[in-house]
């Protein structure tokens, strides 16, 4: 998206590392940065639910796996649509 294309140090198109990422860091540091920013926006202190699809329940069970006090303390439910169950060639 525009903001990732935008990032300080890398360029998508150039630098490897940008694409050095897996499902550890998005669950624990891309799903949090977000229930972060809704919750400053919101002026609250949990979201009511994190509805995940696919991908979204891979990053939240990764996260809630490695930061279950996080996640216990800011979101209330979690829903788990078409989870991803398996991954063949990772």
């Amino acid at each position: 998206n525009d903001y990732s294309l935008g990032h300080e140090s890398w360029n998508y198109k150039k630098d490897k590392s940008y694409w050095d990422f897996d499902w550890e860091e998005m669950g624990t540091r891309d799903d949090p940065a977000m229930i972060d920013y809704i919750l400053h926006q919101t002026n609250s202190t949990m979201i009511d639910a994190y509805i995940g699809h696919s991908e979204g329940t891979t990053q939240f069970f990764a996260g809630a796996s490695l930061l279950p006090n996080y996640f216990v303390e800011k979101v209330k439910l979690f829903i788990a649509l078409a989870p991803v169950v398996r991954l063949d060639h990772s």
